[in-house]
């Protein structure tokens, strides 16, 4: 299970407590207990103290630069089996540590190259195994948003846009989906991050709201610990000309209860319609309410804003509006 699918745990309110509980126990159990052939020698004594020469070479660089475009401290994770740091600076390269519940579990180290686009390629000195609870990505953007310094992974930026629409960054702790420089959650994030133009139209100045209208495919699928994934492809009332793009994210915002994973991600996107893939990751023992025509989504946080008809129609009758976005907890 990649480790952003943890995160969205957050999301799931019914069932965080479980998940928080088996996901650790899952990491936990890879931490260095006899590694393959392949990946020992970065767990030896000797890949363990050069990295641990490499990393303070690197914070003595990084202590002579000042406000680099992309040098830095970098964190990303969950707080329990997921904690993993970047550093790296110009000439020093790369540092990589995967902490869990009971140590490391991942460690890496090698040089960096930048393209004329401005990504950074790790060159990483041991195999970068990404499955499971291990390895980083080896191609990143740096992506400054005011003061803020993120890396994000090449093939993750539309993923990050979709945070920034839902209000899940800019984050105000250093826990989170994409590499944050360290202290930068404290920083302003002013205007809107510098991200590469190809991804610019995924970033929405309003939400768009949508409402399935077509529910097709269910395939499921067995998990460990006693999981189930079910997959829906459903058809949705908005498409190119409302924004919407491939890849974009939906969040269910009604019904609220009985869910247990509320995203939608667009496959294909026509004129007027689009069609999404809704996941959703059940305990054997627990019902999960399956997609039917007549949910709400949102691209913005789970309670979307009200449009301007609908201020327009609460001021007509004195009703109360919907209320704004729950930027606190998205």
């Amino acid at each position: 299970m990649p480790w952003e699918a943890i995160m969205t745990a957050k999301s799931v309110r019914r069932v965080c407590g479980i998940v928080l509980v088996i996901v650790p126990s899952l990491a936990c159990s890879q931490a260095e207990r006899g590694p393959k052939d392949a990946q020992r020698d970065k767990f030896s004594a000797t890949a363990k103290r050069t990295w641990a020469k490499r990393h303070k070479a690197t914070k003595r660089e990084l202590a002579g630069l000042e406000d680099h475009a992309w040098a830095g401290v970098y964190y990303q994770g969950d707080g329990v089996g997921v904690n993993a740091t970047l550093t790296l600076a110009p000439q020093s390269g790369f540092v990589f540590i995967w902490r869990g519940c009971l140590g490391v579990y991942d460690r890496n180290y090698g040089g960096v190259t930048t393209s004329e686009h401005g990504t950074l390629q790790l060159v990483p000195k041991f195999e970068n195994d990404r499955r499971g609870f291990q390895g980083v990505a080896s191609e990143l953007i740096p992506i400054a948003w005011g003061d803020r310094r993120y890396l994000v992974p090449v093939k993750k930026v539309t993923e990050f846009c979709n945070a920034v629409n839902s209000k899940r960054e800019p984050r105000t702790q250093m826990r989170g989906f994409f590499f944050l420089r360290r202290g930068d959650h404290e920083k302003p994030a002013r205007g809107v991050p510098e991200i590469p133009e190809e991804y610019q139209a995924y970033l929405l100045k309003e939400p768009i709201l949508a409402e399935i209208v077509e529910v097709h495919d269910t395939d499921v699928e067995e998990g460990v610990g006693g999981w189930v994934f079910r997959s829906t492809t459903v058809t949705l009332n908005v498409g190119h000309a409302e924004g919407v793009l491939p890849g974009m994210s939906f969040r269910v915002y009604e019904p609220k209860e009985g869910i247990l994973c509320r995203a939608a991600r667009v496959l294909s996107v026509g004129e007027k319609t689009s069609r999404a893939l809704i996941r959703q990751g059940v305990a054997k023992e627990i019902k999960a309410v399956q997609p039917v025509a007549g949910w709400k989504l949102t691209t913005g946080p789970r309670r979307p804003s009200p449009s301007p008809k609908q201020v327009d129609e609460s001021s007509a009758t004195g009703a109360a509006a919907p209320m704004g976005g729950d930027q606190t907890n998205p």
